[in-house]
């Protein structure tokens, strides 16, 4: 019997976790991009995206 799965959407932004592991596989571990994008079950463009984006910038915090 097969599995059939139905797309119900698309994801608009990844948590910080999600983007912490990228970066950790990428940078650390010196994965690849297809790889970690198996891995993390996404596309690859996908990877590269977060890979790429400002990370390493200031999160504002308002309390």
């Amino acid at each position: 019997m097969s599995k059939t799965y139905k797309k119900i959407g698309t994801i608009k932004q990844f948590g910080d976790l999600w983007i912490i592991t990228a970066n950790n596989l990428i940078h650390n571990e010196k994965r690849s991009y297809r790889s970690v994008a198996r891995q993390l079950d996404v596309d690859t463009k996908t990877v590269k995206k977060y890979a790429n984006s400002s990370m390493n910038e200031k999160k504002t915090w308002f309390f």
